[in-house]
């Protein structure tokens, strides 16, 4: 059995966004219909779990410096788009806004411990 984190840490518990924190939400949410069992859950994100605690623990500077440079990119999206004459058919822009997704996702990647796509 693992040993749980103290309180005091604030990677000790979890919480689901707010209404107010998505950009498109229609209606308030209305709570489990299908509850996923707890050993199934614990069987999935509990190997997760404990990878992103000891990743963060040795490598919290390094996980949030490549977070800001993803929140950096999607600058350079805007700049690639506005250089583009119909974004939508720019293959630079495409993959722009592509790598974007691939750059947040490798972050997250690194944190849980998935170092290969599925």
């Amino acid at each position: 059995m693992s040993k749980p984190l103290p309180s005091s840490d604030f990677r000790a518990s979890r919480y689901m966004l707010e209404k107010d924190d998505f950009a498109l939400a229609k209606g308030e949410y209305a709570g489990p219909t299908n509850l996923i069992d707890e050993a199934t859950w614990r069987s999935i994100v509990g190997l997760p779990d404990d990878v992103s605690i000891r990743t963060s623990d040795r490598y919290g500077p390094q996980l949030a410096q490549m977070w800001e440079f993803w929140g950096m990119w999607p600058r350079v999206v805007g700049v690639v788009q506005a250089l583009s004459k119909d974004c939508k058919e720019s293959p630079t822009a495409i993959a722009a806004c592509d790598a974007g997704d691939e750059f947040q996702a490798g972050t997250y990647a690194a944190l849980v411990g998935y170092y290969r796509v599925a």
